[in-house]
């Protein structure tokens, strides 16, 4: 910014810039990170609003396009999720309203850092903080599965936050495993039960997973056997190779 605010046209900031910024402070022990991070996306929306970013309407349907303002976004978004502060599903929610108030059609990424920020709260969080991101979680899975857009359906890393956050925030114990089968059932549905989907869900009262599951759970002499994903339908797994919208999580 410094040089092209003296002339050098040549190194002109863009949006990628920023993002690169911001996915060097992901790892910065600074306590100023997130007002450092916050600073530099709006100067990012300053100096590179959206519509200069190009983009074309078929690229925009690619499964691998992201728009390069929406890098940016992503990069603020993975911040507020690596730090322990109590408000980091609101701050999640309100990067992903800025940019569709700018006109910015968020990616799969993004849907997913929102339900990621709902899973991982502060441990020490309030009843009503959980409530509220268990909410989110939930109403944000709901409008993904109902959206009709492939390129926003939910994928492994979706239902695994959805997963993780219902065993976190949920204090019910038959509330919480009515929830996680819930979300389980639609992700066999949908055919993207992996090997971390399975480890969130062992969290389960082993029973009642096996429950889920529809299978035997014993061995000889009454042991919990290990689950492996070769035991389930095929076609409760049958996308979770293939897909590559997402593996940020």
């Amino acid at each position: 910014e410094h040089l092209y605010r003296q002339g050098n046209e040549a190194v002109k900031p863009t949006a990628r810039t920023y993002s690169l910024c911001l996915q060097a402070l992901k790892e910065s022990s600074d306590p100023n990170c997130i007002k450092r991070a916050e600073d530099l996306f709006e100067r990012c929306i300053t100096h590179c609003p959206p519509s200069s970013s190009p983009s074309s309407s078929s690229a925009r349907r690619h499964k691998n396009y992201r728009h390069p303002f929406v890098d940016a976004a992503n990069s603020l978004a993975g911040i507020y999720l690596r730090r322990n502060i109590e408000n980091k599903v609101t701050k999640v929610l309100d990067v992903f309203r800025q940019i569709k108030d700018l006109g910015v059609q968020p990616t799969i990424h993004t849907y997913n850092a929102l339900l990621g920020a709902c899973s991982k709260l502060p441990v020490n969080s309030s009843e009503e903080s959980k409530a509220y991101a268990i909410h989110v979680a939930i109403t944000t899975l709901t409008y993904m599965q109902d959206s009709g857009d492939p390129y926003l359906s939910p994928d492994s890393v979706s239902y695994n936050h959805v997963l993780h956050a219902c065993h976190r925030h949920i204090d019910d114990g038959e509330g919480r495993r009515v929830a996680m089968e819930s979300v389980f059932r639609r992700c066999c549905t949908d055919g993207y039960v992996n090997k971390r989907i399975l480890a969130t869900l062992s969290k389960v009262s082993g029973d009642h997973l096996w429950s889920i599951l529809g299978m035997d759970g014993t061995r000889r002499g009454g042991r919990t056997r290990y689950i492996d994903i070769q035991d389930l339908d095929p076609s409760w797994s049958r996308n979770a190779t293939v897909d590559t919208r997402s593996t940020h999580t």
